[in-house]
């Protein structure tokens, strides 16, 4: 019932005034499950949920844009994780999109370096 609810909400999402978006990865039930969520980081809203964490997971979102009155053009501004498949699926899917890495994986990545 509660999810039907959500998929009926999604249903009525306008993603036209996207412009600065985020992305992370979660963990589904501390096993190796991954979900890659996106949300407005202006409107402060959740957009869309995927599993898996690789590249593929920017070209649905990118199909999701578009099927919620979105455009990746105008997305300028994307905050995510340090990983390789993300940086190529910002590239790949919203081409004007410049890609800020948030604070707490450069520092983890950074002391994890260092030993």
């Amino acid at each position: 019932m509660q999810f039907d609810l959500l998929k009926t909400a999604h249903v009525w999402l306008s993603f036209d005034n996207v412009a600065s978006a985020g992305a992370a990865e979660m963990n589904r039930l501390k096993g190796h499950n991954y979900l890659t969520v996106f949300a407005d980081l202006m409107a402060m809203v959740l957009l869309f949920g995927t599993p898996r964490k690789d590249s593929w997971v920017w070209s649905v979102f990118n199909e999701e844009l578009l099927r919620q009155n979105g455009y990746p053009r105008p997305i300028w501004h994307m905050a995510s994780e340090i990983r390789t498949a993300y940086t190529k699926g910002v590239s790949g899917n919203l081409g004007n999109a410049r890609v800020a890495y948030d604070t707490f994986h450069v520092i983890h990545n950074v002391l994890e370096a260092c030993g």
